[in-house]
């Protein structure tokens, strides 16, 4: 539950500092990407397997939609949507290992 909470604040972080943005068309499409990167990425997570997940293998699932994407962006998509994948591995102590070790890579 702590995980889903933090998935939740950081998504709200996130929409949080786009609204201060001029633009709007550019809200609605941070808003857009985000939640469509998140949902690639959380069911890129959920639908593979362990051995084929990798840092490399979950920043190529956002680079292949947006190849501009800021740094500080993927990390928080990726940490989010590995924060609600865990949740679907509550009872493998294996794939929660494998999922918190990319996300320690992704935030280097």
């Amino acid at each position: 539950m702590e995980s889903f909470k933090r998935a939740v604040y950081e998504i709200f972080r996130y929409l949080s500092l786009s609204i201060f943005d001029t633009n709007k068309t550019n809200i609605i499409f941070h808003v857009n990407m985000s939640n469509s990167l998140a949902s690639k990425i959380y069911n890129f997570l959920t639908t593979s397997p362990m051995e084929h997940i990798t840092a490399f293998s979950v920043v190529y699932q956002a680079m292949e939609d947006n190849p501009w994407i800021e740094q500080d962006v993927l990390r928080s998509i990726v940490n989010g949507a590995i924060s609600l994948a865990k949740n679907d591995f509550s009872q493998d102590l294996l794939a929660q290992n494998k999922l918190l070790t990319v996300s320690l890579q992704v935030s280097q």
